[in-house]
Order: structure tokens, then sequence, then C-alpha cells
């Protein structure tokens, strides 16, 4: 039996292409692997590389394509809109050679949307496809949309939990409130100013740091604009990366994430978030009430979620207890999911054995009309 993979790795550094990497990491430490990786190169704009990667995805595909046979088995991370073309190609090749194909899915794209191109994936992928799924919640809406699949469940924490040491005692007190993220409407930002801003004006002593790129020269005038007026409580930390992550979480005690991006799906933000003690807020998008595990800490998926986050924010402040006894929750919650997490993980690893059942049995039918 041969393994192969296809997908792309960092560069750029994104939540899938992490966790891709990640895969593929654990994949060779065992198995002789096929690599078909794609990666962004130095030269290439954002522009270009949105084509550059479409199309060297295709290609790696049909190299693989060429080269695999009846018994092999093939992992690839499903892409959405147009890279879906290229999922056919290596879907199609798996089916005519005989080989098991192990779909990761990253994206809520074309589940909070229909896509009939994820509908044809799955009648030319036929039976013989396992679905990796990052929360029970993916795995029931796609099923939902497309009809039922044989599919597992591996969080996105699975494959970085090892790097990330869980906390041993709650955080004490609230100091210090943060927001980190690529900086967009979409995932909030605007929600978390109004937040922050109605804390301050009800007299709370506190700080705010807000991480990440800002996505225009319109949002930066609006952070900049935040921070002027009270800049010995406010700061932007910028892009933070290794090191300068680390010290953004041992700096914040609570995290805001009102995200209302359509297609959110597994952040690896919040795990590495509730890993240390530090309490996540934010909106039911995507996996995050599983990722998170307290339900008190999902808020509305509205506008009014800043002032029900600031209000959870200010008793935590006036009431230490109840911070910690917060901070101890998701320290619980997360202590619980690493043991679920690894077991997850060995269950992915077991599809790449020749003899390997795969997934939860469902009956199947055929696939949904996505319309």
């Amino acid at each position: 039996m041969q393994a192969y993979f296809v997908g792309v790795v960092p560069p750029p550094v994104t939540g899938m292409t992490s966790v891709t990497k990640a895969v593929l990491e654990r994949l060779e430490t065992g198995l002789p692997i096929r690599r078909h990786a794609v990666s962004r190169p130095g030269w290439a704009s954002n522009r270009v590389w949105s084509v550059y990667k479409h199309v060297a995805l295709l290609r790696q595909c049909v190299s693989a394509a060429l080269r695999m046979g009846r018994g092999d088995v093939v992992y690839c991370a499903m892409n959405a809109d147009i890279g879906l073309y290229g999922d056919w190609a290596i879907a199609s090749a798996a089916r005519l050679r005989g080989a098991r194909l192990i779909v990761h899915h990253h994206s809520f794209s074309y589940i909070t949307d229909p896509d009939a191109r994820v509908a044809r994936f799955l009648r030319i992928a036929g039976p013989n496809v396992v679905h990796v799924m990052l929360c029970h919640g993916m795995r029931r809406r796609f099923s939902e949309r497309y009809g039922p699949v044989q599919a597992i469940i591996v969080g996105n924490d699975a494959w970085t939990k090892a790097a990330i040491p869980v906390a041993d005692t709650p955080r004490g007190t609230l100091r210090t409130v943060g927001f980190l993220s690529n900086i967009t409407r979409e995932k909030g930002i605007d929600t978390a100013l109004a937040c922050f801003r109605a804390l301050s004006a009800a007299g709370r002593d506190l700080n705010f740091v807000i991480a990440g790129p800002a996505a225009s020269a319109e949002i930066k005038r609006e952070l900049d604009a935040f921070v002027a007026e009270d800049p010995g409580r406010r700061r932007l930390a910028g892009p933070v990366y290794g090191a300068a992550k680390t010290s953004f979480f041992e700096e914040i005690d609570a995290l805001v994430f009102p995200t209302r991006y359509r297609v959110e799906a597994d952040p690896l933000v919040v795990h590495e978030s509730v890993s240390r003690g530090v309490p996540v807020l934010a909106t039911p998008r995507g996996c995050l009430p599983e990722r998170i595990g307290v339900a008190e800490h999902i808020g509305p998926d509205d506008p009014s979620f800043a002032d029900w986050a600031a209000q959870k924010l200010a008793a935590w402040h006036t009431d230490p207890d109840a911070y910690r006894q917060a901070s101890a929750e998701v320290l619980r919650h997360i202590s619980d999911r690493d043991r679920e997490a690894e077991r997850e993980c060995q269950a992915f690893l077991d599809l790449f054995r020749p003899d390997a059942l795969g997934a939860e049995r469902l009956p199947l039918a055929a696939p949904k009309s996505p319309g």
C-alpha cells in the first residue's frame, strides 16, 4: 500500500495550512508518504497566489493520479469554490484506480451555502471515501445538506495540542481583555470595539489589547482612533506569531471572538486561549460551541453580542471568584477534550492501515441536490 498526500502547506500560515502541515508531519513519522504539496512562492502577490495555488494543486492532483493504484490511500484537504475542480480530478483518479480516499474538510463555505460542485464531488468519489470533519456540528450539517456520508470527527486541536500544554491552575483576576484574529468586520472587530467602549464607559478598570493584521487602511484608522481615546489602557499588538503570540496570551485574561464570518470553522486561536485558562466569549459559529465547551460563554449571533459580552466581562471583573470559576471551567473542558482529541487523532491514523474499515458506517444515500 502506498499513501499519497495532496494539500497546501505553509507558507502562507493560516489555520488550514498549519493543520495540513501537522497532518503531513504526523503521517510521515510512521508511513512512506508521497508528497504532492503546494506552498506560496515568495514572489507571489495575493492575487497571483490565488491563481497559482489552484493551478499548482490541479497539477499535483494529476501527478498523484498517474501513480496511484488499487489498495493505495489518498489524503486530500477539501477545497472550496474553484479549487473543487481539482478535487474532482483526485476523486476521479482514486475511484478509477481503486484507491481509498480520505477527504479532510476545513471550511463551512459549502455547508453554509449549498454548492453543486460538492454534490458532484460526492457522486464522483463514490462509496470508497471517508470524510474527516472538524466537529459533530460540521458532520451533522454536512449530512443535512448533502446526504449521509462515512465520517470521523477530528478537531483541529488534535494536531496542535502537543505544542500547547494545558495550564495547571485557573487565572485569578480579570485585568486585560484581548481580541486576536485577522482584523475584519466579518471577524467582528466592530463588535469587539463596541464591547470595549461599553466597558470603559461603565468605568471598568480594564486594559484592552488587539492583535492581528488589519485588513484595510480604513480599519487601521478605526483601530488607531480607538487606541488614541485612552492610550494608557489600549494597545495594538499587530500580527503575532510564535513567542509574540505566547506573550499575548500571557497578557490577556479573556478573549472576545465575536465572529460573524459565514465560513468560520474551527479556529486554532480558541484552542490556544482556553488551554491557557483564558475564557473565550464567542458567537455560535462553526465549531466554536464544541471547542469552547462552556455554554454560558457562547453569546448571541447578532449586534447584541457587544452588550452581552460587556455584561459578562463586567460581572467577572466585579467578582474574582466568578472569573476564577470561569477559567477553571474551560480548563476542565480542555483537559477532557485533550483525551478525546488523542482518540480522534488515532482514529484518523488508523484509516491508513491496509485493513482499515474506515469511519463510522452511516447508511449511505445518493447525495442530495444542494438546491
